[in-house]
């Protein structure tokens, strides 16, 4: 569970920080969403000429996509952040303090 709490505090701290720069966060918003909108148009626009396209109808296109989306989202989240700054942390060796850091104890 401790491990829960200071996940959460982590999305916390970057919730605030996207919050900051509010034009930023809406032109991200718009980005994602038109980035969303045209792949479900190219996706529409190749079943208007088939029914299935390598087996794959509508819906079971429409789903991959679907988990698509939800996969490049967890590793925009996650992934690209931290590993643009795995370089200057080994360079500094910042990466052993934090690997050996021991958690707080907040009981």
């Amino acid at each position: 569970m401790r491990y829960f709490a200071l996940l959460r505090i982590f999305m916390a701290n970057s919730i605030q920080l996207e919050m900051e720069y509010r034009a930023n966060l809406l032109i991200d918003f718009v980005s994602s969403l038109l980035g969303f909108a045209s792949g479900l148009v190219v996706i529409y626009a190749m079943f208007n000429h088939a029914t299935a396209i390598g087996g794959w109808s509508l819906p079971e296109a429409i789903a991959l996509f679907g988990v698509f989306m939800i996969f490049e989202a967890f590793i925009e989240v996650f992934l690209y952040p931290n590993l643009g700054k795995l370089p200057d942390y080994v360079r500094t060796g910042n990466m052993d303090f934090m690997l050996l850091k021991p958690l707080r104890r907040s009981n």
